[in-house]
């Protein structure tokens, strides 16, 4: 099977790549193993989400403004 994205390939078949001779290059091993642990991250999205953000600048939205974020996040 060709998958055109890294997110259509199974987790097996991920652990399978990182030996397979093909993908032995630098981009592609930090690539699969990004995946990797991007799928058995234990950690929720909304801690994700306030480490990487400046939780000031979201605590000073309006509500107007926070409603068109949780809208673009689809968390409403």
């Amino acid at each position: 099977m060709k998958y055109n994205n890294i997110t259509e390939v199974s987790t097996n078949n991920l652990y399978k790549m990182l030996d397979d001779v093909r993908y032995q290059d630098t981009n592609s091993q930090t690539m699969i193993k990004a995946e990797i642990s991007f799928r058995t991250n234990t950690t929720p999205l909304n801690k994700m989400f306030t480490s990487a953000v400046d939780t000031n600048a979201i605590n000073n939205l309006s509500d107007d403004q926070l409603s068109q974020v949780a809208d673009i996040l689809g968390v409403k």
